[in-house]
């Protein structure tokens, strides 16, 4: 696990050893009006589980209790101020912000 990507405050990258229960191809647009192939996985590990959003090797999104109503993390540094669209050029890395709405 030496190459996690930095996670959001209070996570660690133990999740990422958990089986995989769900896995779906979704597609997610750009500052610049493209769109670009994403994943949504689900990690789960007897009740606990992580829901996050991966575009290409970049870790966007992280839900750390997709069953609940609290809302998940965007990295700033990949996710434009909208908190929906992928910046067209990433900023400084890990920049971790709660997400108005929900995954």
């Amino acid at each position: 696990m030496a190459d996690v990507p930095c996670l959001p405050p209070g996570m660690t990258a133990q999740f990422f050893s958990w089986p995989v229960v769900d896995f779906r191809a979704i597609t997610i647009s750009t500052e610049t009006g493209d769109e670009v192939e994403a994943r949504w996985v689900v990690y789960q590990r007897g009740r606990a589980s992580v829901a996050v959003i991966w575009a290409a090797s970049d870790l966007v999104a992280v839900d750390p209790h997709p069953e609940s109503n609290e809302p998940h993390w965007v990295d700033g540094s990949l996710v434009a101020g909208d908190d929906n669209t992928l910046r067209a050029t990433a900023d400084a890395p890990c920049q971790w912000r709660r997400h108005k709405e929900k995954i």
